[in-house]
């Protein structure tokens, strides 16, 4: 199988140190690696192998590009043994190659010094499986724990057993965050990420209505369709989504994706939202993951386009009457070129408090905010009627969703009737 590190620093972004199975540590004597380094591990899935132009080539960029820190990134390919044809002998290999990245990550701070705390070990797919039995080797034969593990999609196939690959359970992980989509519906993690409630992603669509009455294509589609949202989670993690705007993709913790949009989760309060991307995609080094004391959910809105970022904004709606019936509101909001949009709200606990949540992509942004607001009344219908209620509200708030510093997220836009 003969697996290959690919080393990488800063001094030779684009011409690494290539380790082979032996790791010959003596090679990196002349790398500007010190006890002061810290380590991100890149590791792909099933059938996949090492690019610059994939995500694992992109995300190696972004983490050099944007930290001022000592950063030493080992890119591993195992395209040998990832590029089985029987699926049972790629997921065979995991064990193996796991074994191997143990060793030089245990080889590195042997000769470095290197704290096993200064690790983020990311994988996709069977890699994710991967850095989840490096973490567990750490632990077994040190007794050290590695830092922060994030699993991008992890394989479903074959991996009921929870000894074979990432779960939550093992008390080796400080920290590990999963993002889910089809490879396994099972909760693996401290935080759980699930982008369009961890099914079908919303880039990732038929083509044509043709293709979708076609009963041959209609097999082939539902693949291509799994297959794109598989890899989609790489996609929204290896993104410099300061290229594009000031958005930024933050999940909170919510009971299931139909509460979510509905406006019903919005609170950062006690750890309730995270960055489902790296600190260097934002280009906040100061941001770190947030640990948490029991399992969350977290749920996030992609865009279609890229970057796939949405900007989220809770509208919350309290009002002088309690409403017998639901229907749609209709706001109009500055700095939203749109104008105006239609919400569904929803009926709280509290009778007399609504709430929506608006998204609109960062393709569509005017500024940051949408703005203050126009009108301080709202034109309601209820559903299945073609009468219009002008809706009395005492006050309206506007929850901005789509940043990750408090100084951000702590905002809000408030219109008070009095």
């Amino acid at each position: 199988m003969q697996p290959q590190l690919h080393v990488f620093t800063k001094e030779n972004q684009h011409n690494p140190v290539t380790m082979k199975w032996t790791l010959d540590i003596d090679s990196l004597k002349e790398m500007p690696i010190t006890n002061k380094s810290k380590v991100t591990v890149l590791v792909h899935g099933y059938a996949s192998e090492f690019e610059e132009d994939n995500w694992m080539g992109r995300l190696k960029n972004l983490i050099l590009n944007k930290t001022v820190e000592e950063y030493v990134v080992i890119v591993v390919d195992w395209r040998n043994g990832a590029r089985m044809k029987n699926y049972q002998r790629a997921k065979a290999n995991t064990r193996v190659v796991a074994a191997l990245i143990a060793l030089f990550v245990r080889k590195l701070n042997h000769t470095y010094h290197i704290k096993f705390e200064s690790f983020h070990l990311i994988g996709h797919s069977l890699g994710a499986h991967i850095v989840g039995l490096v973490g567990k080797n750490i632990t077994a034969t040190t007794g050290y724990k590695i830092g922060w593990i994030t699993g991008l999609d992890p394989a479903g196939p074959c991996f009921r057993n929870i000894q074979d690959g990432l779960n939550v359970n093992d008390a080796e992980f400080p920290l590990i965050s999963v993002l889910k989509v089809f490879g396994t519906y099972k909760l693996l993690g401290h935080i759980d990420f699930f982008p369009d409630g961890g099914s079908r992603q919303s880039s990732c669509a038929i083509s044509s209505i043709r293709e979708l009455i076609s009963p041959a294509s209609i097999y082939f589609q539902e693949l291509d369709m799994l297959g794109c949202s598989h890899t989609a989670v790489t996609k929204y993690y290896s993104v410099d989504y300061t290229e594009f705007g000031t958005c930024q993709p933050v999940a909170y913790e919510c009971s299931n994706l139909k509460a979510f949009k509905a406006g019903q989760c919005a609170s950062c309060l006690d750890n309730k939202c995270q960055l489902m991307a790296t600190r260097f995609s934002v280009g906040n080094e100061n941001i770190q993951p947030k640990q948490v004391a029991s399992t969350k959910k977290l749920y996030y809105i992609t865009a279609k386009k890229f970057p796939h970022c949405n900007y989220l904004y809770q509208i919350v709606i309290h009002v002088e009457k309690w409403l017998a019936l639901l229907g749609m509101i209709k706001l109009k909001f500055l700095g939203h070129r749109r104008g105006e949009v239609n919400l569904v709200m929803t009926r709280t606990n509290e009778k007399k408090m609504l709430t929506a949540l608006l998204i609109i992509p960062e393709k569509e942004r005017e500024g940051g905010f949408p703005g203050k607001m126009e009108i301080a009344s709202a034109q309601y219908s209820i559903y299945l009627s073609f009468f219009k209620y002008e809706l009395k509200i005492t006050k309206m708030e506007i929850n901005y969703m789509s940043n990750i510093d408090e100084r951000y997220y702590s905002q809000e836009l408030k219109f008070d009737r009095n």
